[in-house]
């Protein structure tokens, strides 16, 4: 039986990618060692599910078809760091109006997965991953870059499905590919 490395996302507009860009620039001048995402790769994460089997596949699109939520603008905005600015692993951006709608979906979807078999979430913010920290070099400097873009908006964008996505790893990075999509209401 196949196994795929797999989550469900929401996708963002091409011109919010563009303005993320922009912070990922200052965070790659700040000298600091973070793994960037790629633009193409920019999303938020709603639920990572891990290797799993096609079944498994089968079963979150089922629980991505109960969603009840109409398409909704979502303003990308804010920054921040993952756990804390103590010990920092993940740079986000973050989302300001519609992010309860996003929150909304997070917990019928979870609810759902958790019915059939995946585990449950422990919390969830919504949120889309611009880095990874791999060591704490030059952390005051990549603190202040974030912290710069702390109360910026960097768009709206139009949430209108819900994407399972593969992600296959590679030593040039994840590339990620759409398995299902569920589009919402309205």
């Amino acid at each position: 039986m196949e196994v795929v490395r797999a989550f469900l996302a929401l996708e963002v507009a091409e011109d919010v990618k563009e303005r993320i860009m922009e912070l990922e620039g200052k965070v790659k001048a700040s000298g600091a060692d973070v793994k960037l995402v790629e633009r193409d790769n920019l999303h938020v994460t709603m639920k990572f599910l891990g290797d799993v089997t096609t079944d498994a596949v089968e079963r979150a699109y089922e629980a991505m078809r109960t969603v009840r939520e109409d398409r909704f603008q979502l303003e990308v905005k804010g920054t921040g760091v993952f756990p804390n600015p103590r010990m920092v692993r993940v740079l986000w951006v973050g989302a300001g109006t519609g992010g309860e709608k996003v929150v909304s979906i997070f917990r019928q979807l979870d609810s759902e997965l958790v019915k059939r078999g995946f585990p449950r979430e422990r919390d969830f913010t919504p949120h889309i991953t611009i880095g990874r920290v791999r060591s704490h070099r030059n952390k005051e400097d990549l603190l202040r870059a974030v912290d710069e873009y702390r109360g910026r908006v960097f768009g709206t964008t139009t949430i209108d499905k819900i994407v399972l996505k593969k992600s296959v790893l590679t030593p040039s990075g994840p590339v990620y590919s759409n398995l299902r999509e569920v589009e919402l209401g309205g």
